[in-house]
């Protein structure tokens, strides 16, 4: 990828990190007075980290980029819109829980660019979309 591409992927990728955060608040506001207080506070918590990734990928722009990390980039830009669409859809709390906490670890990996990282935390999250 060149410079462009990772400033794009990662502008991208910070929209998909707010996208994700929103449907999180979604969840949370329909389903807030079925779900218990520690519940309400770790998707809370899981919303406010995804969208500080959100801003970070933002501000990250080329720094994305590290040897090898095409094929990883494209791997998780091949399942945003997947993610996307079963998170609309969710309505079991600990898959939305599972699903964040597997984005949010994703997101850690693709910031200290360990690429195996990347695809062990984007499998969990399929994983957990599609189950």
């Amino acid at each position: 990828m060149d410079t462009i591409d990772n400033a794009e992927f990662a502008n991208n990728l910070g929209h998909f990190f707010q996208t994700v955060a929103q449907q999180t608040g979604d969840f949370l506001h329909s389903n807030i007075d079925t779900l218990s207080r520690d519940r309400i506070d770790l998707l809370s918590d899981e919303q406010t980290r995804l969208i500080t990734y959100a801003n970070t990928f933002f501000s990250l722009s080329d720094a994305v980029a590290f040897d090898g990390s095409d094929q990883y980039f494209k791997a998780v830009s091949a399942a945003t819109d997947q993610i996307n669409q079963n998170l609309k859809t969710m309505k079991d709390v600990d898959k939305v829980i599972n699903i964040t906490a597997g984005i949010i670890s994703m997101a850690s990996a693709i910031v200290s660019r360990n690429g195996g990282g990347i695809l062990s935390s984007l499998q969990s999250v399929l994983k957990a979309a599609s189950a």
